[in-house]
């Protein structure tokens, strides 16, 4: 058999994906543990205070918490807590990413000042007013969002942001969907920036509306601008 190939020919051969083990530099797909995250509201059970700066306990919930996420507090306070008030919203400014997390009275503020104790009366819910413009917090170069029940009309749109501390401007996002309702729905993302992308949810059906959840799966690729 004569060989195919001169001496001047050029053949590459595939390696597979270019990998990056720093999220913050190199070439290809960011490496890093995900983050399951929600547009959906839901409540921490078993939340307690455990020091003067906000430093909070609670039982593990389905769904990670992230820096940023926005916490509802409701009820009336019959526990011995006495620095967190009612009918007040907070925001996450430290967390392990499902049972401690730390509070301040802005995203990306200063602790707030708070007594050791229980926190027995109030109501803690995350994403307390979720519709499916609702921006979501997730710090990971990849991630799984699930959307609230959608119930985008026929050729119509919804936006959301994802504020995101891992991605770049020059990044690359890639998304994947899951979704088993009405209508035909597609992803895109635009308005990449430092630190946030937005996620476009389209109806393409002509006739019929969304009317389900939807699980949107996002990597971030680190790309190399000349």
């Amino acid at each position: 058999m004569t060989n195919q190939f001169s001496n001047n020919d050029l053949y590459l051969k595939s390696t597979g994906p270019v990998t990056s083990n720093n999220p913050t530099s190199g070439v290809g797909y960011a490496a890093g543990a995900g983050s399951a995250i929600t547009q959906a509201s839901f409540t921490l059970s078993g939340v307690a205070v455990a020091d003067s700066v906000g430093n909070c306990t609670c039982t593990a919930p389905a769904t990670n918490l992230t820096v940023g996420m926005a916490i509802a507090v409701t009820g009336s306070l019959t526990g011995t807590e006495t620095g967190i008030s009612t009918s007040t919203t907070y925001y996450i400014i430290a967390t392990n990413g499902s049972t401690t997390f730390q509070l301040s009275a802005s995203r990306g503020g200063a602790a707030i000042t708070t007594t050791a104790g229980t926190t027995t009366g109030l109501t803690f819910t995350i994403n307390g007013s979720s519709t499916s413009s609702t921006g979501v917090y997730c710090n990971t170069v990849s991630g799984q969002i699930t959307t609230v029940a959608l119930t985008t009309a026929a050729g119509a749109e919804e936006v959301f942001v994802v504020n995101n501390s891992s991605v770049l401007a020059t990044d690359v996002i890639v998304v994947t969907t899951t979704y088993a309702g009405a209508g035909t729905p597609a992803v895109t993302t635009y308005n990449l920036a430092n630190g946030s992308f937005k996620v476009v949810i389209t109806n393409l059906n002509a006739s019929t509306a969304l009317n389900a959840a939807m699980t949107i799966n996002f990597a971030v690729v680190r790309v190399a601008i000349s």
